[in-house]
């Protein structure tokens, strides 16, 4: 580095984060995007089956609910809409959520502004360290590879694996996911039936 002239500066890395999404704001087009539903239309969704029917004694709540589980609409957001530089200058307060080996949340007040709000030791991390464990994959592209010939219900515990339908109460398939790794529970021999691609794909 002396022969090349250059000198390394450290710098904290929450205040890297928050300089450096400012500049991406302010100095790349489209950079910036969410995602919302195509043509602001919402589509027409299933109707649940076996849906029960209202009790006289229920709150309105409940009426309110049954009547979402009969019918629901289901928007798909799925159309990517770029942000214009002036909207996100003056979107302050936000929230920046930095993924990596952990999770750290970062309310943003303006440019220089801004404070460690939450965060959660689960990350990537955490998948990863689990996946090696558990799969013996030595990179993470190994990894994707192995979830993608998986089958999570072989691991995973559904709905319909405790209720044997759908949960209308709570507007819940009976696919919804209700407990991840929840069927080794019940196993005698917990590796009975599962692969490693199994594993990797409940993960």
């Amino acid at each position: 580095l002396k022969r090349l002239g250059v000198r390394m500066v450290q710098i904290d890395e929450m205040a890297s984060l928050v300089r450096g999404l400012q500049f991406c704001i302010e100095n790349i087009p489209n950079e910036c995007y969410a995602f919302e539903p195509e043509d602001k239309e919402k589509k027409q969704g299933t109707k649940f089956k076996n849906s029960p029917a209202c009790n006289p004694q229920d709150t309105f709540r409940n009426i309110k609910m049954r009547k979402k589980a009969d019918m629901r609409e289901k928007v798909e957001y799925n159309q990517k809409v770029y942000r214009y530089r002036s909207e996100l200058l003056e979107s302050y307060p936000a929230l920046i959520v930095s993924i990596g080996s952990g999770v750290s949340i970062l309310k943003v007040d303006g440019p220089s502004k801004y404070e460690r709000v939450s965060g959660s030791s689960i990350g990537g991390g955490t998948y990863w360290g689990l996946c090696r464990l558990l799969t013996g994959a030595m990179d993470y592209d190994e990894s994707l590879d192995l979830a993608f010939k998986g089958e999570s219900d072989k691991v995973d515990m559904t709905v319909g694996d405790i209720y044997g339908q759908d949960y209308n109460k709570f507007q819940l398939s009976s696919s919804t996911l209700a407990s991840s790794f929840g069927k080794i529970v019940s196993k005698s021999d917990p590796h009975d039936g599962v692969k490693k691609e199994d594993l990797a794909r409940a993960l």
